[in-house]
C-alpha cells in the first residue's frame, strides 16, 4: 500500500514539473487626456509608441521602468506634458480636457511571449 502511494506520489509531481508557463509581458500603462480642440488621436498614440520602442531598445525588462522615468522628457512636446503616477504614463496635450485615452505601451518588435519552465525539474533538461 505504501509503495502505491509513494509511486503515485511521484508521477504526479512528474505531470505537475513538466509544464510551462507563458508569460506575456504586459508593457507601461498609459493615459492620454487629449486638448478639447483634437479630433484625430491616433498621431499622438503612435508619436508615443515609436518614441517608446526607440528608448527601450536594448534595455533589460528589469531596467525599463527606471529609463522610463529617467527620459519622460523625450515624449513631450511643445503642448504635450509627461508625467508618471502610481507606474501610469500620463500625457497631457493642450488643456486636456477632450478625450481619454488609455492602453499599454510595448515593445511590439520583440513581443513574444517567453516559455519558461515550471520548475526545477524540468530545467534540468534545457
Amino acid at each position: 500500500m505504501m509503495k502505491k502511494c509513494v509511486l503515485l506520489t511521484m508521477v504526479w509531481l512528474c505531470l505537475l514539473s513538466g509544464g510551462a508557463v507563458a508569460r506575456n509581458k504586459e508593457g507601461v500603462a498609459y493615459e492620454i487626456h487629449f486638448d478639447s480642440d483634437t479630433i484625430q488621436t491616433y498621431p499622438l498614440q503612435q508619436q508615443l509608441q515609436e518614441t517608446y520602442e526607440q528608448l527601450m531598445q536594448g534595455i533589460q525588462e528589469e531596467s525599463s521602468y527606471t529609463v522610463l522615468t529617467h527620459n519622460l522628457s523625450m515624449f513631450e512636446s511643445e503642448d504635450v506634458r509627461v508625467r508618471m503616477q502610481q507606474g501610469t504614463l500620463q500625457v497631457w496635450q493642450g488643456d486636456g480636457k477632450g478625450a481619454v485615452v488609455k492602453g499599454k505601451l510595448a515593445k511590439w518588435k520583440a513581443c513574444v511571449a517567453e516559455v519558461e519552465p515550471r520548475s526545477w525539474f524540468a530545467s534540468l533538461f534545457s
